[in-house]
């Protein structure tokens, strides 16, 4: 039940807020780049009280800053660090758990994880295999004269 009244809730809310949110989107991004940076310093020192934690908050932005045109993503980075701590103890206690001597016998034994991990690298050759023969179709294309490009539309 409390899982339909949420639903409820926030489509009242949603419908109630909309013209708000709309007029929010609306706002220069001169105006909300600075208000959006304050509450991030704001909600980095709020959470432990500790301003270094907003110099630690300032020096990823800028480095995320810099790597972006470098063609990496933020949000892996990001993930890394949020999740790196929680699963380093659980990785830990699942070796504990499994009495394993190492991180191999934790992920690489057991029929589950063969099969996951099977499914995983064929996903990968399928991928790989299918760009690989995109790309011959294009070059074969463009050599011929032939588009072997797909319709855009509904068929």
């Amino acid at each position: 039940w409390s899982l339909l009244f949420a639903g409820i809730v926030t489509f009242i809310l949603g419908t109630l807020f909309a013209p708000l949110l709309v007029r929010i989107i609306k706002i220069p991004l001169r105006l909300l780049a600075p208000l959006i940076m304050l509450l991030a310093i704001i909600g980095a020192y709020a959470i432990r009280n500790n301003i270094f934690d907003v110099y630690i908050m300032l020096a990823l932005g800028v480095f995320v800053f810099l790597i972006r045109p470098l063609g990496f993503h933020p949000g892996p980075i990001g993930l890394g660090l949020i999740l790196g701590p929680i699963i380093e103890p659980s990785l830990v206690q699942a070796m504990y758990i499994s009495d394993a001597t190492s991180v191999w016998n934790v992920f690489f034994t057991g029929t589950i994880n063969i099969i996951l991990i099977t499914l995983s690298v064929l996903s990968i050759v399928v991928v790989v295999w299918s760009r690989q023969r995109d790309r011959m179709l294009a070059r074969n294309g463009a050599a011929t004269g032939i588009s072997h490009a797909k319709p855009d539309g509904p068929e």
